[in-house]
């Protein structure tokens, strides 16, 4: 995937791709923005799920420090914000509101946004946060801001990942994914298991679009030992359309896929499942039982 350097217009997105010009900016101002009237709030309900599931995940995994995250296309960081900070992502959309930026700017507001997260911090981190993304600058603001704990700009579509990765995979306990992509997942999913060894698999949580055919997924999942199971009883708000040309487009690929158009847009958001695969092999604690914790603390 090629990211432009541009500054994006003032204009608002109107479509999922307008984001590219967003993604590898020096300041998250401008994706921020473009994300706040679509109210994207998925790294809220990973952040439900993984605190409902983290005994689950701790007990099996035999995690006695910070579980260990590698967040996919973590961008500037939102999971990790919301999971290691006392935020949710209306905190982001209006802390980053307050603040206009232009290019000229640069990295100027990063110092005063690490102050800020700092004074947000949960008492105890609980999860180490790797991020992986192709977006160099996102991932440097990641870092410097203290959100993430790793940084990585390797791109597993191409299947030649640094030997920093590889020794980062080799201990991670979860990877997550939040919605950013399209079909190529599986094959990014693919590579993560290559390259980590068989007895210690990691779980993977992610919340695949209903504009996308998912069936190579679904049989890479069972192919590879592993069970995939929806964590939620009703669909969960993805976010709301941009535009309504592109609420007719995903409406239409969902309904060609074989879902019913309330399955695909309901309320005026998007809907998604959030998808949890765990190695078969280990058993666990039962899916209904981490659902119901997950309801208890709320999406």
């Amino acid at each position: 995937m090629e990211l432009h350097l541009t500054m994006p217009s003032i204009d608002l997105p109107t479509h999922k791709n307008d984001f590219l010009s967003r993604y590898n900016l020096d300041d998250p101002n401008p994706y921020y923005a473009g994300l706040a009237p679509a109210d994207y709030r998925m790294p809220d309900v990973l952040t439900g799920f993984i605190s409902a599931a983290e005994d689950a995940l701790r007990e099996q995994r035999h995690r006695r420090g910070p579980v260990r995250i590698l967040d996919f296309a973590c961008g500037y960081g939102a999971n990790a914000a919301c999971l290691n900070y006392e935020l949710r992502m209306h905190d982001l959309y209006t802390y980053y509101d307050q603040r206009s930026w232009v290019p000229a700017d640069g990295d100027y507001h990063w110092r005063r946004d690490c102050d800020w997260f700092a004074a947000k911090s949960k008492p105890e981190r609980r999860f180490h946060v790797a991020g992986l993304d192709i977006a160099p600058r996102a991932v440097d603001y990641g870092l410097a801001t203290g959100l993430l704990d790793e940084g990585y700009t390797d791109d597993l579509l191409t299947g030649d990942i640094t030997p920093g990765l590889r020794a980062g995979l080799t201990d991670v306990d979860l990877v997550i994914e939040s919605g950013a992509f399209g079909a190529a997942l599986k094959n990014a999913f693919e590579c993560v298991l290559d390259f980590v060894p068989s007895e210690s698999r990691p779980w993977f949580l992610y919340c695949p679009r209903p504009d996308v055919d998912w069936q190579p997924l679904w049989r890479f999942w069972s192919e590879r030992g592993y069970r995939c199971e929806p964590c939620n009883r009703e669909p969960v708000r993805y976010r709301k359309p941009l535009s309504g040309s592109e609420r007719d487009e995903i409406l239409r690929d969902g309904q060609a896929l074989g879902l019913p158009a309330k399955r695909v847009i309901r309320d005026g958001y998007v809907c998604v499942d959030l998808m949890l695969a765990r190695p078969v092999e280990r058993g666990g604690v039962p899916m209904d039982v981490l659902r119901d914790h997950f309801d208890s603390i709320g999406k």
